[in-house]
């Protein structure tokens, strides 16, 4: 289990982790100490150590809403942020040019037993794809009447709720 508690720890623990596996394809680190990470299916997390408290913080583009779906997304945007605790602190925030949704994870560095950082990235990096498929939908539509596994969406809430990889 994680339990880091600087940037140069989170950096030296970055590249283990990205050597154990052959989902994230890049890294890049910016000027301002944030590392950009690119998953193989094209997702970008960016990951940032911030202060008081010290904490990583995840975060993900999402992109903006079709105009005929804004109002509709925002507010699943406002909906699913105040699941914040059944999401381990994910939420969706509004930032970048013209409207684009952003999701967002903090990751404490003292949370009690700590966390492995590999599984929580991919799953953030899955969430992430996933809010990205959905928000650049020109619709979204399904038949009431069409079972949720038929649909694809069993069993969704879970792996959406289930963010530390737990």
């Amino acid at each position: 289990m994680e339990t880091l508690t600087d940037p140069t720890a989170l950096m030296n623990r970055l590249v283990d982790v990205a050597r154990q596996t052959d989902k994230i394809t890049a890294i890049d680190q910016a000027d301002d100490g944030a590392w950009a990470l690119q998953f193989s299916d094209k997702t970008v997390v960016l990951m940032e150590w911030a202060i008081s408290p010290d904490r990583i913080v995840l975060s993900a583009a999402l992109g903006a809403p079709p105009s005929e779906r804004a109002e509709e997304l925002f507010g699943v945007a406002l909906s699913f942020s105040t699941l914040w605790r059944d999401s381990y602190g994910a939420r969706l925030g509004l930032g970048g040019e013209g409207g684009e949704l952003l999701l967002i994870r903090d990751l404490h560095s003292d949370t009690a037993g700590g966390w492995d950082l590999l599984p929580v990235l991919e799953h953030f990096a899955y969430v992430a794809g996933w809010w990205q498929k959905v928000i650049s939908q020109p619709t979204y539509r399904h038949s009431p009447s069409e079972p949720a596994e038929q649909r694809g969406e069993a069993g969704e809430y879970a792996r959406l709720t289930s963010l530390t990889g737990n």
